[in-house]
């Protein structure tokens, strides 16, 4: 009788324990779960997606690749303008200091002269005989001292040289005609000179200047 009971009672202890256990396993499976959906609450939420007041930099490359920090510092060869990413350029930087020396470089070396130029045109021929075929003179007209000035000038034809000039004086009054003073006498006008001028100043209104020019006869250019 004892014995049946032993054994009776070994095997209710067996059967309790093979119900137990597939709970206490349950249980300790729910409890990891848990943990692990915990872990996994945390584990979401750890790296923010999002830039904050506190992480406000993405690194791009380096160890946090991908994840915001609070300096570009933690980023290393961060690549701002690198379009193979995102295709997004980061603002421009600030122009730097000008260099040390802003004064203006010495002056180079003067340089080789150059060619010659093409020579001109020849000029005509100057006078280099002078006979009567290629002489002449014109004489002018005369001019009175009125009111105080005479002024006496002839011109050579145009396009000859005026090369010396005369003058004479004469007076109407037979009796004190005046008296009068030479003040100029040549050539006025361009050089060559076309023409030759003689000037009196004086107070008697019976003087009178006329002036001869002598011309040479230049040939015309051919």
């Amino acid at each position: 009788m004892f014995k049946s009971a032993l054994t009776f009672g070994l095997l209710l202890s067996s059967l309790v324990m093979l119900a137990i256990v597939p709970l206490l396993n349950n249980n300790n499976n729910n409890n990891t779960v848990a943990i692990a959906q915990e872990y996994d609450k945390y584990q979401d939420s750890y790296y923010s997606q999002y830039p904050t007041d506190d992480k406000k930099y993405e690194c791009r490359t380096g160890p946090f690749e991908g994840f915001f920090v609070s300096s570009v510092e933690f980023c290393k060869h961060v690549k701002f303008d690198d379009k193979k990413r995102d295709g997004k350029v980061g603002p421009q930087g600030p122009a730097g200091p000008p260099g040390a020396n802003g004064t203006t470089g010495a002056t180079g070396a003067t340089g080789p002269q150059g060619l010659p130029g093409t020579p001109g045109l020849q000029g005509p021929p100057g006078i280099t005989n002078v006979n009567a075929s290629n002489y002449y003179s014109v004489i002018g007209n005369f001019s009175p001292i009125f009111p105080r000035i005479a002024n006496s000038t002839v011109s050579c034809l145009p396009g000859d040289v005026a090369i010396s000039g005369e003058y004479n004086i004469t007076s109407q009054a037979a009796i004190d005609p005046g008296s009068y003073d030479l003040r100029y006498f040549g050539s006025l006008g361009p050089d060559p000179p076309t023409n030759w001028s003689t000037q009196l100043f004086g107070d008697g209104g019976f003087i009178s200047v006329r002036t001869t020019v002598n011309c040479y006869d230049n040939p015309p250019l051919r």
